[in-house]
């Protein structure tokens, strides 16, 4: 049985396409939520440019995202730093290769859910 939570929902499907024999199922948590919705070109776009900023300044760009996902006004300060932790202590090579490979995980989900040939629990 494979758990993922967020992005690592990607990583469950994967390790299933790659031994199905040795997967049960897929729990998903906090993830697949936007199957079947199309990138924008602007939404493209908007990734294209913060890739290349984490490509560029890691830490910066990190920084900029974990405040968009903690709003000043409503932000818990200690989960905030707890966060921004985690992310700018990453190995910044694999965060970008990660980010940069965003399109094809986005793109091919939808197709690879559909020949899924193990429960999924969401």
């Amino acid at each position: 049985m494979l758990i993922g939570h967020s992005m690592n929902g990607e990583i469950c499907l994967n390790i299933n396409q790659r031994i199905p024999d040795k997967v049960l199922g897929i729990i998903g948590v906090d993830n697949f939520k936007e199957v079947g919705f199309d990138l924008s070109k602007y939404d493209r776009k908007e990734i294209n440019h913060f890739v290349n900023g984490v490509r560029n300044n890691y830490q910066e760009e990190i920084r900029i995202m974990a405040e968009s996902l903690f709003p000043k006004q409503e932000r818990n300060e200690d989960a905030f730093k707890r966060v921004l932790k985690d992310f700018q202590t990453q190995d910044s090579v694999i965060a970008t290769t990660i980010f940069q490979n965003m399109y094809e995980v986005w793109d091919n989900t939808k197709n690879v859910l559909s020949k899924l040939n193990h429960p999924l629990y969401l």
